[in-house]
């Protein structure tokens, strides 16, 4: 089963995909141009779709957002969950920061990976 894990951060979308056995197989980050530029958020949803088509994953895992408060997520983070729900031909969850918070206490070791990573791989590893 592949897992694929999604931080949404302002205008850009940190994907980490994930196997069976927890290993990294692929992450990148795609961002969104402007978000108020019809042509740059279809370039992003072609850049996402294709991305989505070529890695293939089982499930796909979104790093919840706060919707309301001090730190709620922007517009352009809720407009890039909805394209990802629309790319993506497989089963889309939302997971919340509290059950990743547990998750990363429970995990001895996160693997080798950048930092800004480590959100998205923990949203992937929540799905196995």
């Amino acid at each position: 089963m592949k897992s694929l894990g999604v931080e949404i951060k302002s205008s850009t979308c940190v994907l980490v995909l994930l196997d069976s056995a927890d290993e990294i197989k692929e992450a990148t980050k795609i961002e969104l141009e402007d978000p108020y530029c019809a042509t740059s958020v279809k370039e992003f949803f072609d850049d996402l779709k294709t991305w989505l088509e070529k890695c293939n994953a089982d499930v796909v895992n979104i790093k919840k957002r706060l919707e309301k408060g001090k730190f709620a997520g922007g517009a352009s983070s809720f407009k890039i969950e909805g394209l990802i729900q629309l790319a993506a031909l497989v089963s889309v969850n939302l997971v919340g920061g509290p059950e990743l918070n547990r998750l990363a206490k429970s995990v001895e070791t996160l693997p080798a990976m950048k930092k800004y990573q480590e959100q998205a791989y923990l949203a992937a590893l929540s799905a196995l």
